[in-house]
């Protein structure tokens, strides 16, 4: 004895059940691909944490340095002009013994 409105209606149930089972495993690896990136989260939440507190020091560093250089750019400029004025009144002074 057939009934063919049940098979044709279990044919479809399992065509159902097959797609509904991909779909599952499709969801199941997303999940654990998603879940395997969000382990990563907090060290790379440190590693920017680290680096930002890094740029943050060398800012300071460079800003520091270029005071320095600024500082250091005027005495030199002073200490040339100051050589520079010394060895023209040398230089007059020679002028005048020859």
């Amino acid at each position: 004895m057939s009934f063919p409105g049940l098979e044709q209606e279990n044919d479809e149930l399992t065509g159902k059940l097959e797609e509904t089972a991909a779909a599952l495993n499709l969801a199941n690896e997303r999940k654990a691909t998603l879940e395997e990136q969000a382990a990563r989260l907090p060290g790379l939440e440190q590693k920017l944490a680290d680096a930002e507190q890094q740029f943050a020091t060398l800012n300071t560093q460079l800003t520091e340095l270029r005071e320095s250089n600024g500082v250091d750019i005027s005495r030199l400029t002073t200490e040339v002009g100051a050589e520079r004025e010394a060895l023209s009144l040398v230089r007059g002074e020679l002028m005048h013994e020859k």
